[in-house]
């Protein structure tokens, strides 16, 4: 799944960048159907990472390569689907394999519907034991002002 929220990712990677951050971007395949991998490329001066399955630069996979080079892994916006994943320690695709391999904390920053997030299950994997026992930090959400039907959508928290 992916969150119409990305754009904000953007914005995320460009202010870290100008704080001397160096980052590198791992999208999902959902992530990139809404915004192309070049404009991360291009805002954090490095190759996006996006799959399992693209040739290696040397004898370490993608994912665990990238866990041991990171200080801090920041997922935003986080899917439910993502939270979900990381929640019951499930790995089908690159991000979700980083997440397990990754030893250093975690930002999670929850971007979804409300109803996705209050009623059903995202709300109680970001209260997990799984999650709070591996260093992951969630990021509060808020309800934003934008009104969808019959409720509010949920906003990542601001960077």
């Amino acid at each position: 799944c992916s969150s119409i929220a990305v754009y904000k990712a953007a914005e995320l990677v460009s202010a870290l960048v100008k704080l001397g951050a160096e980052v590198k971007v791992v999208m999902t395949e959902n992530a990139a159907r809404l915004m192309s991998e070049r404009i991360f490329q291009t805002l954090s001066r490095n190759k996006v990472a996006s799959t399992l399955w693209r040739d290696v630069e040397d004898w370490k996979p993608e994912h665990i390569a990238l866990a041991e080079w990171g200080d801090i892994l920041v997922v935003a916006p986080a899917t439910a689907n993502a939270i979900g994943n990381f929640a019951n320690g499930l790995a089908p695709d690159l991000l979700s394999s980083l997440y397990l391999a990754f030893t250093a904390p975690v930002l999670v920053a929850p971007a979804m519907n409300c109803n996705m997030y209050a009623i059903h299950s995202a709300s109680s994997c970001c209260t997990s034991y799984e999650l709070q026992y591996v260093r992951t930090f969630i990021c509060s959400t808020q309800f934003d002002d934008i009104k969808i039907r019959w409720c509010k959508y949920r906003r990542t928290c601001r960077w």
